[in-house]
């Protein structure tokens, strides 16, 4: 860090030369000045900061809790670049005189002041060199250059104050050449209010293309890790705040930011059975206005069927029911049977839902996932038998569904 200087600028410490600002961040001056017989032009400098708006970062520690859900902050960078060329357009050598050989070397001087036009940083103000007169020549059609980080603190832990600042950069030497550019250091943004944000849900589309007929299923929730960037405005020199989390078992997440522009992210969990490749990624962008959550659905791209259940868990069962008289329940066969999956949280696939017949003995057996069902069975379209059971894995659960046939009583056991 160089030395932070409460000097006040004298006006002959830097020629005053018809300097043009080309742009918040860079200025440039023709100089026309030099030995009779000077042609093409003269001496050009500029100067050129790398932002213009710098935002300090919060007096505290912003924590997870005050910024939502996985928040977090990127501290803003403690200096910025800037760089100054001067160029000979002139047909002729140019030599400048320097008060010692370390100015000599680096050719210029770089200092920021307050808007008091108090000194409160200079470039190599903590070197410490003898008065030695030395020539430097800029020979025609060349150009000297110099970069240097200009620092946002006045020390290890102190940033400079909010307010508008100047950058000048010169020629350490005589002739001189000179040129400005201004900058500002901002406030840091206040805390995200906790009525203001992103309400998400994430789904991902299933399609199973079999023999060139296509089964689409409706778009399900699905898990999965979110990412969401601050978009920062250009002339805000501000590391964008991110933030990381993973929804809920339902694709959900909830996350307080403050208003503006964001760049929402999501991509699945990887699951037990998916492949290896990286998972599939769905990106929007999203504006927070004060005061309002705003709602965003994020699709992720099309995949393939999900893995098939095992071929060792699921259900089997027998239908019984009156055959047409007084008699005792028989097995039931060519019954039809539905088995709808109704487990509370089902993630990244459909719901299971299978429908078939009892063989002639009146049973039947389909593999399922693990989880809860309820199996239904017919007589006639008319009579129905329901059960709810639940499927562990690598085991089949037994049902027996008896359909109460009301135009015949079974008789007593």
């Amino acid at each position: 860090m160089k030395a932070f200087l409460p000097l006040k600028v004298a006006a002959c410490c830097v020629a005053a030369f018809a300097t043009q600002i080309a742009s918040p961040t860079s200025a440039q001056a023709q100089l026309g000045f030099g030995p009779r017989g000077y042609g093409g032009g003269g001496l050009a400098i500029s100067l050129t900061a790398a932002g213009y708006q710098f935002v300090l970062p919060p007096p505290s520690p912003i924590t997870a809790t005050s910024i939502g859900n996985g928040g977090i902050i990127i501290p803003t960078r403690a200096s910025f670049a800037a760089s100054v060329l001067l160029s000979n357009r002139s047909n002729s050598d140019i030599t400048f005189t320097f008060p010692d050989p370390a100015a000599a070397a680096t050719h210029f001087t770089f200092r920021v002041l307050n808007a008091d036009e108090d000194v409160i940083w200079q470039s190599d103000g903590d070197v410490a060199s003898p008065t030695v007169m030395t020539e430097a020549t800029l020979g025609k059609h060349r150009t000297w250059r110099r970069t240097v980080q200009v620092p946002l603190k006045t020390d290890d832990t102190t940033w400079l104050a909010p307010g508008r600042y100047t950058l000048q950069a010169f020629v350490s030497g005589t002739p001189s050449a000179s040129a400005s550019v201004f900058f500002e250091v901002l406030q840091p943004p206040p805390p995200p209010e906790d009525n203001q944000g992103i309400d998400g849900v994430v789904f991902e589309r299933v399609i199973f293309d079999m023999r060139a007929t296509v089964f689409p299923f409706p778009p399900v929730p699905v898990k999965a890790n979110y990412s969401i960037e601050e978009i920062v405005p250009p002339n805000v020199d501000r590391v964008s705040r991110v933030w990381h989390g993973v929804t809920d078992d339902q694709g959900r997440f909830h996350v307080m930011t403050p208003p503006g522009l964001f760049k929402v992210s999501a991509s699945k969990v990887p699951q037990p059975g998916d492949p290896t490749t990286p998972p599939p990624t769905a990106t929007i962008e999203a504006r927070v206005n004060a005061g309002a959550f705003t709602k965003v659905t994020l699709y992720l791209p099309r995949t393939g069927l999900p893995p098939p259940p095992p071929a060792d868990t699921g259900i089997k069962g027998v239908v019984l029911a009156p055959p047409g008289g007084p008699l005792a329940a028989e097995p039931l066969p060519d019954a039809p049977v539905v088995v709808d999956e109704i487990t509370d949280v089902v993630v990244g696939r459909p719901r299971f839902h299978w429908s078939g017949k009892t063989d002639e003995n009146g049973q039947f057996q389909v593999a399922t996932y693990p989880g809860r069902y309820r199996v239904s069975a017919t007589q006639f379209n008319i009579f129905k038998a329901t059960i709810e059971v639940t499927v562990t894995e690598h085991a089949f659960t037994d049902v027996k569904l008896i359909i109460e046939n009301t135009l015949v009583s079974p008789a007593a056991p």
